[in-house]
C-alpha cells in the first residue's frame, strides 16, 4: 500500500521556494565577486563586458530582494505545513481525527493503539530521523556558511571602502542570512538532543507502576511541546537528500530503538 502523508504538497512547496532561495543566494555572491573583478580590471574595455558591467549591481539588489520575498513566500508555506503535519501527529497518535487525510505508512507504530505510549512512540520517532537529518545537515551548513561568509567580507569591505554603500548593505543581508541558516540548524540539532535523550528516560517513566499516569502524560507533553518549538523557531526544511541519504540505516536502528525500549510490546 502506497503511504499516505498529508503534509507532503505543503512541505514540497516550501521545499521548492527553499531551493530557490539558495540557488538566488548563492548567485548573487558569484555576482558580487564578479562585480570586484570587474572593477579591479580593464573588463569595462571589453565589448561583452562593457554590456554586462553595468547590470551586475542591478542583479545584486534584485537578488537581494527576491531572497528576502521568497524568505517571506517559505514562512507562510513551512508554517502551514506545519500546522497540516502536528494534526497528522495528533490524528495519529491519539484517534482524534483532526487531520483532512489519514495518515498511513508515515510512523512505524501502528502497531500500537492509540494512546499516550503511542504519541510518546511517535515523537521519538520524529525526533530520531530530524536529530539524524539535521546533524549531517549541521556539517554541510557550516562548511557552505564558511565559504560564502568569507567570499562576501571581501566584497563587504570592498564596497565599503570604496564608497558602494548599497551594495554593500547588500552583501551584508546575504551575509546574515547565511550566518542565521547555521545559527538555526545548530540551535534544533541541541533541541533535538535533548528532546532525544529524554524521551529514552520516559520509557523507563512508562513502565513504572509508582509513576502516575498524570505525571506521565505531563513529561510526554513537556517533550512535544520543546520538540515543536524547536521546529517553529528554527523553520527550517529537513533536507530531503540528507534524509535519502541516511534513511536505510537509520531505519534499521530504529528498529533497535524499538526492540531495545520495548515500544511495540
Amino acid at each position: 500500500m502506497d503511504s499516505v502523508v498529508p503534509h507532503r504538497e505543503q512541505f514540497h512547496i516550501a521545499g521548492k521556494l527553499n531551493a530557490s532561495i539558495g540557488f538566488i543566494t548563492l548567485f548573487t555572491t558569484i555576482m558580487s565577486i564578479v562585480q570586484i573583478i570587474y572593477d579591479c580590471t580593464n573588463l569595462s574595455e571589453k565589448p561583452f563586458w562593457g554590456k554586462i558591467g553595468p547590470l551586475l549591481s542591478p542583479t545584486i539588489l534584485l537578488g537581494t530582494i527576491l531572497i528576502i520575498v521568497l524568505s517571506i513566500a517559505y514562512t507562510f508555506v513551512y508554517r502551514r505545513a506545519e500546522d497540516i503535519r502536528r494534526d497528522s501527529f495528533a490524528d495519529n497518535s491519539f484517534g482524534c481525527l483532526l487531520s483532512d487525510e489519514e495518515s498511513i505508512g508515515y510512523f512505524s507504530n501502528d502497531a500500537i493503539n492509540p494512546s499516550t505510549k503511542k504519541a510518546l512512540a511517535n515523537l521519538h520517532e520524529n525526533c530520531f530521523f530530524s536529530l539524524s537529518i539535521v546533524s549531517l545537515m549541521c556539517k554541510k551548513s557550516f562548511i557552505r556558511s564558511c565559504i560564502i561568509l568569507f567570499l562576501l567580507l571581501i566584497c563587504i569591505i570592498y564596497n565599503v571602502s570604496g564608497n558602494k554603500i548599497l551594495l554593500g548593505i547588500a552583501n551584508i543581508l546575504i551575509s546574515l542570512h547565511t550566518l542565521q541558516d547555521f545559527i538555526n540548524i545548530l540551535y534544533l540539532k541541541k533541541s533535538l538532543e535533548r528532546v532525544s535523550e529524554n524521551c529514552k528516560a520516559l520509557w523507563s517513566s512508562l513502565s513504572d507502576k509508582n509513576c502516575s499516569s498524570s505525571h506521565i502524560i505531563g513529561k510526554i507533553s513537556r517533550e512535544l511541546i520543546r520538540y515543536e518549538t524547536a521546529l517553529a523557531y528554527a523553520s527550517i526544511m529537513l533536507d530531503s537528500k540528507c534524509f535519502k541519504k541516511i534513511n536505510d540505516e537509520k531505519t534499521k536502528e530504529w528498529a533497535k530503538l524499538q526492540k531495545r525500549f520495548e515500544i511495540l510490546s
